[in-house]
């Protein structure tokens, strides 16, 4: 699945890594009815993308213990 998220500059930093978050979370809440394994779920980004899914699994790695 590939997911469309706030971009600068008119969406300062960390506008797009929450965006990144939601999605993660509904992903993981959802998978059954997406057909798939919330075990397995895998968050990657490429370039600035990559940024903002470290930022993402950052921020979930705090909220969710």
């Amino acid at each position: 699945m590939n997911v469309d998220y706030r971009l600068a500059p008119e969406h300062k930093m960390p506008a797009s890594a929450h965006d990144f978050v939601k999605v993660i979370r509904y992903v993981h809440e959802n998978a059954e009815s997406l057909g798939a394994d919330k075990s397995k779920v895998v968050i990657a980004g490429y370039s600035g993308g990559a940024m903002v899914a470290c930022v993402a699994a950052h921020i979930l790695s705090k909220t969710d213990e």
